[in-house]
């Protein structure tokens, strides 16, 4: 059993999903905040994934092929 608190951001994703003309989601805020992790939570519970979900990094310090190669 995984202990977790329940964050403002698990309400909000509740939100999005519940829009039925929901935009792509962007998630952006200070780093080591935890918005992976919720992220990564809310699509294991919300979602039956056969695959992980796509976490795109577009910090300005990331060489764009670097990410295209999956090194980032």
């Amino acid at each position: 059993m995984e202990l977790r608190l329940e964050r403002k951001i698990d309400r909000i994703l509740q939100k999005w999903k519940a829009t039925a003309e929901r935009l792509p989601l962007i998630v952006r805020g200070a780093r080591q905040i935890g918005k992976t992790e919720a992220i990564g939570h809310f699509g294991k519970t919300n979602y039956r994934l056969e695959r992980p979900f796509i976490h795109l990094s577009l910090r300005a310090d990331v060489p764009a092929e670097a990410v295209a190669e999956g090194r980032e």
